[in-house]
């Protein structure tokens, strides 16, 4: 097994240095393995689609705050449950989409 003893260093702005922080924060990843994956042109998912993924998942559990207040005030319809299907659909099509993007 490799040791993991050697330091890399770069100069960057403080907003590069931010960014590539929390790009590797946000793919779960320390910063060497993001840093390296990217250098090794090794697939690193469309940010922007997890952002997404993250911003409807957010939605959806507004979405199921308000459905479970209608569901104890015996008042909920099926009208109130399409945003939540709507979004979960939504989710699980970026879903796909990222798992073709990382094979």
């Amino acid at each position: 097994m490799n040791m993991k003893n050697k330091e890399l260093r770069a100069i960057v702005t403080e907003e590069e240095k931010r960014f590539v922080f929390d790009e590797a924060k946000m793919f779960g990843m320390s910063t060497g393995e993001f840093i390296l994956r990217c250098v090794r042109n090794k697939k690193v998912a469309d940010a922007d689609l997890i952002r997404s993924i993250i911003a409807e998942q957010k939605a959806i559990g507004m979405q199921l705050d308000k459905v479970i207040y209608l569901a104890n005030q015996n008042m909920l319809t099926d009208a109130d449950l399409e945003p939540v299907i709507k979004g979960q659909i939504k989710i699980t099509e970026n879903i796909g989409k990222l798992i073709k993007e990382m094979k």
